[in-house]
Order: structure tokens, then sequence, then C-alpha cells
């Protein structure tokens, strides 16, 4: 675990603001950039001690893996705050939440790709953008069908 008391996390905070809205903007909702004295700061540059800049960012990616974090299964997405949580936060860093099982075209149902083994780095990422390219795509049709 890194040892940032005393470093201005205010560069990684602004990443990880960034990621966020550019990933979950317009599917789940965009948040502002937390600033110094405000909770949600204290809360995130907490996370950021106890596990790591590439941590909290590999958790923020790890959203996109999930369904039911996105508000695709209930409707409503979950908050930035709840993903904060340090009950919730391990869980969705370590996939607790991730879509397990997908359909394939026959309609017979096959494990998720990152079931077992995790890879990570790049080969997380790219894994990562492809299932919130698919869940976002998903939501358009829903959303829709649900105009129709």
């Amino acid at each position: 675990m890194p040892n940032t008391s005393g470093y201005d996390l205010t560069p990684e905070i602004r990443s990880l603001t960034a990621l966020w809205n550019q990933l979950y903007g317009d599917i789940m909702y965009r948040i502002r950039e937390p600033q110094p004295g405000d909770p949600i700061y204290d809360v995130l540059c907490t996370r950021i001690r106890e596990y790591g800049y590439d941590k909290v960012r590999e958790a923020v990616l790890r959203i996109g893996c999930s369904r039911y974090l996105m508000g695709r299964n209930a409707r409503i997405p979950m908050s930035f705050a709840w993903f904060l949580d340090p009950v919730n936060f391990p869980k969705v860093l370590e996939g607790f939440y991730d879509d397990r099982w997908s359909r394939s075209r026959d309609g017979a149902r096959t494990p998720a790709m990152w079931e077992g083994s995790l890879r990570s780095g790049a080969d997380l990422d790219g894994m990562i953008l492809d299932k919130i390219i698919k869940n976002s795509a998903d939501a358009h049709e829903m959303d829709i069908s649900a105009d129709s």
C-alpha cells in the first residue's frame, strides 16, 4: 500500500473524476470534481491512500463490468459515494458485482470473459471498455423499446 500522507492527491482525484465522466457521464451521471474540504474528497483520498491510485482506477473501470452497478437491472445506478464506501469499494475492486454470465447467439449461457483469473493492465482496460460499450448499447436498446 502506498504511503501518500502529506502528498497532494488533487491530480489523482482530477484524473479519476475525468475517467468516471468519460466512461459513465452519458450512461449513468456525471460527477463534479471534489475539492479539498468536501467530504467526498476526503473519502476518495482515503481510498487512494489505502489501495493506491492504480487500484482505485481499476475499480472505476470495473463498474463497466456490471449491469447492476450501472443501473441496468434496477434502472438505478449506484452513487459515487456508495462506490467509495469502505464496505462496497473492495467488493467492486474484487469483481463481486461483475456480470458472471452472458448469452451466446444461440441462447446458451456462457461464462463472462473475465470468469476465473483476471488479467491486468491494458488487457483489463480493453476487456472492461468492450463490456461498457456492450452495456451501453443494451441500455440504449432498452430505452428505445420502452419509448415504443
